[in-house]
């Protein structure tokens, strides 16, 4: 495995390629924050191969992340060949594959060809240059000849006019270009400031990374030991599809939040069990910024990180 962060990976090539520029016959590459990945092939000619094949292998692009592979030439190319391997794209700065300037007299360039690009918590980049509503989950199929396909499955948007403008942009079609964007910034718990009181009320502290902290919103679910999940009530979230995670609060101006858990006493207390500390109760919270340009990445959270009566 290889993992990037904060670091650049710069591959350039100037003139007709003879191979793949890049092949990957397994393993895995993660680009992670602030790392960036760019293959960038200058006077490709008439080049038909691949740019890129990851055949039995898988690249992710992490959070705060940037891949792009960039090609001119007059060739039947295909920028990204995933053949048996995976391509996962998480919240990235930038995703772009760009064959705007192949000039292949067919058209038959391919930006993905015969494999799957799988997409969370991401906006997709219209040729015309606006965004689309956030992304929670796409999946895009592509066959040998880049023409992609998706699901009403495979796409969860903010509403069902939001997932028709994705997919009249993605669906029987081979592109020129593919972009995405992060939806918004990472959500984090302060894990200092996160604590549950003797009369059980769960207090905590998030930090956003543009510093914005106000009105992220919380859900929160109780996992008794041996027991089932418990969701708390609340409010349905902006994915139209989603109707099972609720959110109870949201955070002040400065990140604070309080969530009053008492209603389920029987499920935090661990008078009868006795259990040791380390095997007392799993908190699960999802975290989400409103308005919409912002989601936020799950976070699991043990009781041991907490003051818990006895």
């Amino acid at each position: 495995m290889t993992s990037l962060k904060n670091g650049k990976l710069l591959v350039n090539t100037n003139g007709t390629p003879s191979v793949n520029v890049v092949q990957m016959g397994g393993g895995t590459v993660n680009i992670n924050e602030n790392a960036t990945f760019a293959l960038t092939a200058t006077n490709a000619g008439s080049y038909a191969g691949n740019l890129m094949a990851v055949s039995g292998a898988t690249v992710n692009a992490n959070p705060y992340s940037t891949f792009t592979i960039t090609s001119d030439g007059t060739g039947a190319l295909t920028a990204l060949n995933v053949a048996s391997g995976s391509v996962n794209v998480d919240q990235p700065t930038l995703f772009k594959l760009d064959l705007s300037g192949n000039t292949n007299a067919s058209n038959s360039d391919k930006l993905v060809s015969s494999g799957k690009v799988n997409v969370t918590n991401s906006k997709q980049i219209f040729s015309d240059g606006t965004e689309s509503e956030p992304i929670n989950n796409l999946v895009i199929t592509y066959n040998n000849t880049g023409t992609a396909s998706s699901s009403t499955n495979d796409l969860e948007s903010t509403t069902e006019v939001a997932e028709t403008a994705i997919r009249s942009n993605i669906v029987g079609k081979i592109q020129d270009t593919l972009t995405f964007t992060r939806a918004g910034e990472t959500v984090d718990i302060v894990d200092d400031q996160l604590s549950l009181s003797a009369d059980n009320v769960l207090t905590g502290k998030v930090a956003v990374a543009d510093g914005n902290n106000e009105d992220v919103w919380i859900s929160v679910t109780i996992t008794p030991t041996g027991g089932s999940a418990q969701q708390l009530t609340g409010e349905q979230g902006p994915y139209w599809r989603d109707t099972t995670t609720k959110y109870q609060t949201k955070t002040d101006a400065d990140g604070n939040f309080t969530v009053d858990l008492s209603a389920y006493e029987s499920l935090l207390s661990d008078k009868v069990l006795r259990l040791p500390f380390w095997q007392r109760r799993t908190l699960s919270m999802t975290l989400l910024r409103r308005p919409l340009q912002s989601f936020a990445r799950k976070l699991i959270l043990m009781f041991r990180h907490m003051r818990i009566p006895l």
